[in-house]
């Protein structure tokens, strides 16, 4: 949340003044200038979260194997179940 935060306080205002002089809604300025300055913080944020959802792997395996009823399974304990587990080889 601080990463994008900052990420909206680093545009400046002025693309804001000059979008509402030509006339641009509080979408358009949304979706023409918000989110295109914020694409490097948000391929950043979701970069890192998907690498810690995927280190989570070793804590869940070892303690419950995806738990009671797939309880506690993530999107990696299900590809190992998937892939190694229920493979027919």
């Amino acid at each position: 949340m601080i990463i994008l935060v900052s990420g909206i306080q680093a545009i400046p205002e002025s693309y804001y003044e000059a979008a509402q002089i030509d006339g641009a809604g509080a979408f358009s300025r949304f979706v023409r200038i918000t989110l295109p300055m914020l694409i490097p913080a948000l391929s950043f944020c979701v970069i890192t979260t998907t690498i810690s959802a995927l280190q989570v792997f070793d804590q869940i395996f070892v303690t419950t194997q995806g738990g009671p009823m797939n309880k506690t399974e993530t999107v990696v304990t299900y590809i190992y179940d998937v892939g190694f587990r229920l493979a027919p080889f």
